[in-house]
C-alpha cells in the first residue's frame, strides 16, 4: 500500500479518520493525501457576483486548516501531501486523475437514519457507491487502530474474488483473522454444505491461513452481520459493493451503506468490478 486518501472537512469524525489513517500508513509505508473540497460562495444576492477578494481569504483560510491539520502530532513523522478542488463534489475529486494509483480512501462519518438517509444520504455513502477504491469508514477516535478480527460477509460468488485481493492486503497487514461469513436469510436459504463449499473454493484459491468459516441465519443480511460481530467482538466489518445509482439503487439499496449508516464498528467496502462481457 502507497496511498491512503483521507477527505476532510476539518470535523471531529474527519479527524478521527485521518488518526486511523495514520495507524495504517505506518505498518504500510503508506503516504497520506488530504483531500478538501469546497463550493465558491457568490456574494451579493442582487447581481450574484463573486467576490474576488473575498474568495481569495476563504481559499487562504482553508489552506492554514489544511496545513494544521496536516501536522497534527499523529501524522509527525509521515509524509501527508494537501489537497484543495473548487466547486466539486467530493466522490468527483476522488476520482480525479491525480488519485488513479490510489489504495484505500479513508473516511469519517456520523451515520444517519430516517428521512435524511432516503432523501439526501451523505457524502460517505456516496463515496462507498460511486468510488473504485476500497474505502474505510470510521465512526470513533482509535489511540491505536488495529484490526485483529476482520468479518468479510459476502455471497462468495464468482465477482468475490476481485473484492478479496484487496481484503487480504489489508489483513495481511494487521496479520488480523479474517472470518469468512455467509449470512442466510428465510427468504435466501441455502444449504449449509454448498455454503461451506463455496467458502472453502475462496480460502483454497487464496491461500488462507489465519480464518474461520461462519454460516449464520438471521431475518436480514444486516442483523445478521451485526449479530454475528457481537459475538466474536470484530474490530471490522469487510462487504463487498455492487455500487447500484438511479433507480436500481432505490429499488435494491446497498447492505454496504446501510451498514456504514447504522454500525460503529469500521467498515471496510469494496465495489465489484462489473464484467459487461458477462451479460
Amino acid at each position: 500500500m502507497k496511498k491512503i486518501l483521507v477527505p476532510t472537512d476539518f470535523s471531529e469524525c474527519a479527524k478521527n479518520a485521518l488518526k486511523a489513517a495514520s495507524d495504517i500508513a505506518r505498518k504500510s509505508e503508506a503516504e497520506i493525501h488530504l483531500v478538501h473540497v469546497y463550493q465558491i460562495p457568490v456574494w451579493g444576492f442582487a447581481e450574484a457576483n463573486v467576490d474576488i477578494i473575498k474568495n481569495r481569504l476563504l481559499h487562504e483560510k482553508i489552506e492554514k486548516e489544511l496545513y494544521k491539520t496536516a501536522n497534527f502530532d499523529f501524522l509527525s513523522g509521515l509524509k501527508v501531501r494537501k489537497h484543495i478542488f473548487t466547486d466539486m463534489k467530493i466522490h468527483d475529486a476522488l476520482k480525479s486523475k491525480t488519485f488513479v494509483d490510489a489504495d484505500l480512501i479513508v473516511m469519517g462519518s456520523h451515520g444517519i437514519s430516517g428521512w435524511r438517509e432516503f432523501f439526501i444520504g451523505s457524502n460517505t455513502e456516496k463515496v462507498v457507491r460511486l468510488i473504485e477504491f476500497p474505502v474505510l469508514v470510521i465512526k470513533e477516535w482509535y489511540v491505536n487502530f488495529e484490526i485483529k478480527n476482520m468479518i468479510f460477509a459476502s455471497n462468495f460468488s464468482s465477482e468475490t474474488d476481485s473484492v478479496f485481493v484487496n481484503i487480504k492486503k489489508i489483513a495481511e497487514i494487521f496479520q488480523s483473522k479474517i472470518h469468512l461469513l455467509k449470512i442466510i436469510t428465510p427468504g435466501n436459504f441455502e444449504p449449509s454444505n454448498y455454503t461451506t463449499e463455496a467458502i472453502k473454493k475462496l480460502v483454497r484459491k487464496f491461500y488462507l491461513a489465519n480464518y474461520s468459516i461462519n454460516v449464520y441465519n438471521d431475518e436480514t443480511v444486516e442483523d445478521g452481520v451485526l449479530n454475528f460481530s457481537k459475538s466474536i467482538e470484530s474490530d471490522c466489518i469487510a462487504i463487498e459493493t455492487h455500487g447500484r445509482t438511479g433507480f436500481a439503487h432505490l429499488i435494491n439499496g446497498s447492505i454496504a451503506e446501510k451498514l456504514v449508516n447504522h454500525i460503529e464498528l469500521p467498515v471496510l467496502s469494496i465495489k465489484i468490478k462489473f464484467d459487461s462481457m458477462r451479460y
